[in-house]
């Protein structure tokens, strides 16, 4: 955890004895991305874009006219 707060019903009181309980733990360390300069594409299936990457078109892999499967996700608002 790296910070600790409260919200429109977070006494005081709360925020202290937080504040005690978490003294000198040390923040966590982010894990380092493997995708750190990287673009994240998702449409049918993941794609990366990185430096080395020759050229892809993009608007051919999400075409709703070209792809009945593809059509009927984004009909169905399913984006994952």
């Amino acid at each position: 955890v790296n910070i600790v707060g409260g919200c429109c019903g977070t006494t005081p009181d709360h925020i202290s004895a937080m504040a005690k309980a978490l003294k000198g733990i040390a923040p966590r360390q982010p894990p380092n991305d493997p995708h750190a300069g990287n673009m994240l594409l998702s449409g049918l299936e993941p794609m990366t874009v990185g430096p080395f990457t020759n050229f892809v078109n993009i608007g051919e892999r999400c075409n709703v006219a070209g792809s009945r499967r593809f059509c009927n996700l984004i009909k169905n608002e399913n984006y994952e």
